[in-house]
């Protein structure tokens, strides 16, 4: 911990709590990553002007790149909670606060909020980067919360740096010359025009719905021998590859999906 860093040390159960709420978090930012690769027009015909469109397709793959590894995150963090004895954790965090105090919404980003989409991109990955290093030196105040092994593995994966991932992002679509938003994005509606539209819409939140029951399962059983074997692992990743596709379909359409929580 850096000299004269005063963040108080936690207790155990305090240090799963905040493990737990950032499992929440990392969902949130698997969704927002998804929805912002989809922005870009994964799964679209490409842009007609070559450059251009290289570029903007490079940052949808960036983008959904980030996503998958945020997955991983939330993933380390489940088998963390389960080695500690806590249930599996695949809820959505609402927010994150901000440096200024005020809380930054991770709802799915609507189309106002794409207008402005690295700016967003760029507060909520300088809000997370700055819970990971509180909740490092948190962690790593005496008394320790966790045993050294456990201790590691928590913080191997909270000393990553997301500004850095996103810059990017921000290097396709802002190195000169400059792509606007008017260009790069390919998909910013929510609410479906027809009954095509909200037939694409219900499909993509079933399949949003059957990735996290299998997921769950997965999870739930990541203690079991043989990785390629666990239970639920297979159906996950094939339910993922069905809603990316469902997904481009929506993107073709100009809709992003919703990515509703089943009730």
């Amino acid at each position: 911990m850096a000299t004269g860093d005063t963040s108080p040390a936690l207790t155990r159960e305090q240090g799963l709590d905040e493990l737990d709420l950032l499992a929440r978090i990392e969902h949130s930012l698997c969704v927002e990553y998804l929805s912002v690769s989809y922005a870009l027009g994964r799964g679209a015909p490409p842009l007609a002007a070559e450059d251009v469109g290289e570029r903007v397709q490079q940052a949808s793959d960036r983008a959904f790149g980030l996503a998958k590894h945020e997955m991983r995150h939330m993933h380390s963090i489940n088998q963390l909670l389960a080695a500690a004895g806590r249930l599996t954790q695949l809820g959505r965090a609402a927010s994150i606060q901000g440096g200024s105090g005020a809380e930054i919404s991770l709802t799915p980003p609507s189309a106002a909020e794409l207008e402005h989409l690295l700016d967003r991109e760029r507060e909520i990955a300088t809000a997370v980067d700055a819970r990971h290093a509180q909740l490092t030196a948190a962690l790593e105040a005496e008394p320790h919360a966790f045993d050294d092994e456990l201790l590691g593995r928590i913080t191997s994966f909270l000393g990553l740096d997301h500004l850095d991932f996103l810059s990017e992002i921000e290097e396709e679509l802002q190195r000169a010359p400059a792509i606007p938003p008017t260009v790069y994005l390919r998909a910013t509606r929510r609410d479906p025009a027809n009954e095509l539209e909200r037939s694409l819409l219900e499909l993509s939140d079933r399949l949003y719905g059957v990735v996290l029951a299998t997921v769950r399962v997965w999870f739930a059983h990541d203690n079991q021998p043989g990785d390629d074997e666990l239970p639920g692992k297979t159906e996950a990743l094939s339910a993922m590859d069905a809603l990316d596709a469902s997904a481009g379909l929506l993107v073709r359409h100009g809709l992003l999906p919703a990515f509703t929580l089943p009730h």
